[in-house]
């Protein structure tokens, strides 16, 4: 969030909002701003004396390695044609406790054809995670039950498999650097029509386990990661995130 505001006795004509991105920081979300390559701006027009405001902004972390420092630096100038000012920002990501990633098989898929998520589950703890929760809403246009197809490691899918609702799977513990993988199939088209050519069907997943550790307000409910796209790397390390993939029809 950037907040920003005229403290002269004049106003400042044709101001515009700039942030410059660090590498390896990808738009998620402008809220109104444009984006060009690492730079994202927002057109404020005049801002008069006294008035503030505040613009939002939505990122996820690509390229993170085990070296990685885990430091990003974003700087941001609010300019008009009578001056500027300038701010940057230091921001530390906290290491992910869980690893997600989730793969969809075949990618493209063919219409009205059976589509396969993998997902596996990562315990990136130093010890045992305990109480693994792992939830896969029922993608839109893969409802019904002609929609939910299979699902492994005694998953369970939603009553009737409606869109939305939790295929759900409670895996229990998982042993520190262990990883394990679980499927499950939908088949595209299910809710009625088949998508057209090249539609993108996205679909979403959690993860959950009961530690809490230092994890701040969210702690009773344990850690929750959100990843975007994580097959291709990008992850925003909030708690109570959603991770999206995206297929191609």
């Amino acid at each position: 969030m950037l907040r920003f505001g005229n403290r002269s006795l004049i106003t400042q004509l044709q101001t515009h909002l700039t942030v410059t991105l660090p590498p390896g920081v990808a738009v998620v979300v402008a809220n109104g701003a444009t984006v060009a390559n690492d730079t994202v701006t927002w057109d404020l027009g005049d801002v008069t004396p006294t008035q503030t405001g505040e613009r939002r902004l939505a990122v996820s972390i690509t390229g993170l390695g085990a070296a990685d420092p885990l430091v990003r630096v974003t700087r941001a100038v609010l300019a008009s044609t009578t001056g500027a000012a300038r701010e940057s920002v230091t921001t530390t990501l906290d290491a992910a406790p869980l690893g997600l990633v989730l793969a969809a098989v075949p990618d493209p898929v063919g219409r009205g054809a059976a589509l396969t998520y993998s997902l596996t589950v990562t315990n990136h703890r130093g010890v045992t995670a305990s109480d693994l929760q792992l939830r896969v809403p029922v993608p839109p246009g893969m409802a019904g039950n002609l929609g939910c197809q299979a699902v492994s490691d005694a998953g369970s899918f939603p009553t009737n498999c409606v869109v939305g609702r939790d295929v759900t799977w409670n895996l229990g513990q998982l042993a520190m650097g262990a990883n394990r993988t679980v499927q499950v199939t939908f088949l595209t088209g299910s809710s009625g029509g088949v998508p057209q050519n090249g539609t993108i069907l996205p679909a979403t997943a959690r993860l959950s386990d009961a530690a809490g550790g230092a994890c701040g307000p969210e702690r009773r409910r344990g850690h929750e990661l959100i990843v975007f796209r994580a097959d291709r790397g990008k992850r925003d390390r909030r708690l109570e995130s959603r991770f999206v993939q995206e297929t191609r029809a």
